[in-house]
């Protein structure tokens, strides 16, 4: 049985993980929500508020392989 204080379990993303939230806020379509996200946890940081985005593909992951060092140095 759910309160009033808990949101419904079936429906919601958790945005809390990655690809939940890449498709919440990291789409041509989104932007808007995007940077009112931003602008809201940096306000007291920025000088000005952000304005426009550039969203590169953000589903490209940087797996590490064999030959990238994991610590900045070849062995």
């Amino acid at each position: 049985m759910e309160t009033k204080d808990q949101a419904p379990q079936e429906g919601y993303a958790d945005l809390t993980l990655d690809l939940p939230f890449k498709k919440a806020f990291a789409t041509e379509e989104d932007k808007d929500l995007l940077i009112a996200l931003l602008n809201a946890f940096l306000e007291k940081k920025l000088k000005q508020p952000i304005t426009d985005v550039v969203i590169k593909n953000p589903y490209t992951f940087p797996f590490p392989t064999r030959s990238t060092p994991k610590s900045g140095t070849i062995s």
